[in-house]
């Protein structure tokens, strides 16, 4: 599988408000070049510009031709179909798309000005469009870190663990080709727990998520690819194995699997080892496919949602707390909901529903606190912010009254050892 491909499958939102659902081709199915279709503009007719109300509505036509012939380019596949992925961004642009345009008919309808085109659009930059879709909506969810741990074997018994496999590696060189970051399970603590494996063992999932953890990654992709033994094919000559690929992908700060995954795949090669490891390879391309459409439109959904980072502040009085909350849900842009989860011996947790990324909520929280806390951040991860208050602040005080120009006693119930 190339990035092409993924392209296709993976056609994701930026601009949300359009539902079209840009889902891979049927496999082995392989649609027209171009698409003839007729749709019509519509926009405000401005009396005495008719070349503005024709320029408005040609733009509007054009780009709704393209959004119809979406639908000729790509096909849903049946375990895709649960899943409405919203228009990108290149329904946002028609240029480079049409190739030719008619236009049948246009003229004022009271305050509207309509026009009807018919327009020939050009399959190949579209869908090449779509390809920068996933690594898009990458870098808009704040670009998480991902690993992958693939326990695979063949007939002659697992591969090597002291390196990645075929699976594993053809997962990563897809994802990198769209900007995808990774941490390498087998340096950061999971190479003694691969070591451990005995053929046919599975891996300790949970013991894989806390390497994760610890690792600071986001996302784990985890799974198993197995192929059978080749047989031989005619006079021997050729050999055919196949190969079964299954993948989960799991949010490591809940260990919710927000996508799953398998495929299987045959492969025939003159040599019987070529055969199973081509097997592995189409197995796991066709497996990353749906695995990625689920990923990103759980992606989709938390860019509009916000998903939960925990805010841990230490060395902070309880006065100061309840002023930063209110600081937070109404001075940062992003943040749908601030809730305390427990206050003791002057640290705090909180629970942040935000769309932005730990590391850019950790900005904004220093910009909405006061300057005179010398608030400092002191780790940032996919899940965690932690902050940390100095020992000695200065004093809270409300802003002075209009009338008057004298600095008002603190309103922190406890002293700063400023003030003693």
């Amino acid at each position: 599988m190339n990035a092409f491909r993924m392209g296709k499958l993976v056609a994701l939102t930026l601009g949300l408000t359009l539902g079209v659902v840009f889902i891979s081709p049927v496999l082995g199915q392989e649609s027209a070049p171009v698409a003839v279709v007729e749709a019509e503009g519509v926009a405000t007719n401005h009396p005495g510009n008719a070349g503005l109300s024709h320029d408005e509505a040609l733009e509007a036509a054009l780009r709704a031709a393209v959004e119809k012939a979406s639908g000729t380019f790509i096909q849903t596949e049946s375990e895709m179909r649960e899943f409405q992925l919203v228009r990108d961004e290149v329904l946002t642009r028609t240029e480079g798309y049409i190739r030719s345009h008619t236009v049948l008919s246009e003229g004022p309808d009271g305050d509207l000005y309509r026009l009807r085109v018919k327009a020939e659009v050009v399959r190949e930059p579209f869908l090449k469009s779509m390809d920068q879709s996933l690594s898009t909506l990458y870098r808009r969810v704040g670009m998480p870190s991902v690993m992958v741990v693939i326990h695979e074997s063949t007939a002659e018994g697992p591969s090597r663990l002291s390196t990645p496999n075929v699976s594993e590696t053809a997962i990563r060189q897809t994802l990198m080709q769209n900007g995808f970051k990774f941490i390498d399970f087998r340096t950061s603590g999971g190479g003694p727990l691969l070591a451990r494996l005995t053929p046919g063992q599975e891996l300790d999932r949970e013991a894989v998520m806390d390497v994760g953890r610890k690792a600071g990654v986001a996302l784990v992709i985890i799974g198993t690819a197995q192929a059978q033994e080749p047989q031989p094919l005619g006079n021997g000559k050729i050999f055919s194995a196949l190969a079964v690929v299954t993948l989960d992908a799991i949010r490591t700060d809940t260990g919710q699997a927000i996508a799953s995954a398998n495929a299987s795949q045959t492969m025939a090669h003159p040599i019987s080892s070529q055969a199973a490891l081509g097997a592995l390879k189409k197995s796991t391309a066709k497996a990353l496919d749906p695995l990625m459409a689920q990923v990103s439109y759980a992606w989709v959904q938390e860019n509009n949602q916000g998903k939960v980072v925990e805010v841990k502040v230490n060395n902070i009085s309880y006065p100061r707390l309840v002023e930063l909350q209110k600081r937070m849900g109404a001075g940062m842009s992003g943040v749908r909901q601030v809730r305390q989860r427990s206050f003791r011996q002057k640290t705090a947790l909180l629970e942040v529903t935000a769309t932005a990324t730990p590391q850019k909520l950790a900005e904004q929280i220093l910009a909405v606190a006061p300057e005179e806390w010398d608030v400092e951040v002191e780790e940032t991860s996919a899940q965690r912010v932690t902050l940390r208050l100095p020992d000695v602040v200065a004093p809270l005080k409300p802003p002075p009254p209009a009338s008057s120009l004298q600095t008002p006693e603190s309103s922190d119930s406890e002293e700063s050892p400023e003030t003693r």
